[in-house]
């Protein structure tokens, strides 16, 4: 397989209760409901600097302010 998601684990503040919640990449990975052998950790890509551009063409999975995570169609 390879990789598909560019996974942003991160602070969002809900539109519900108005508190701050950190959600993680394996949180993400199971909201979304993506395999994690697909996915990359942008936290990992940042602490590495390994940068080529090529995640550009990853389709990004974010902490959702509105607790909407639809599944991302495999």
């Amino acid at each position: 397989m390879s990789i598909k998601y560019l996974v942003k684990p991160g602070y969002v503040t809900s539109q519900y209760d108005g508190d701050t919640h950190f959600v993680t990449f394996s949180q993400l990975i199971r909201l979304y409901g993506v395999k994690s052998n697909e996915c990359i950790n942008a936290d990992t890509m940042q602490m590495t600097g390994n940068k080529d551009g090529w995640e550009d063409d990853l389709i990004v999975l974010e902490p959702r302010y509105d607790g909407e995570y639809e599944e991302v169609k495999q």
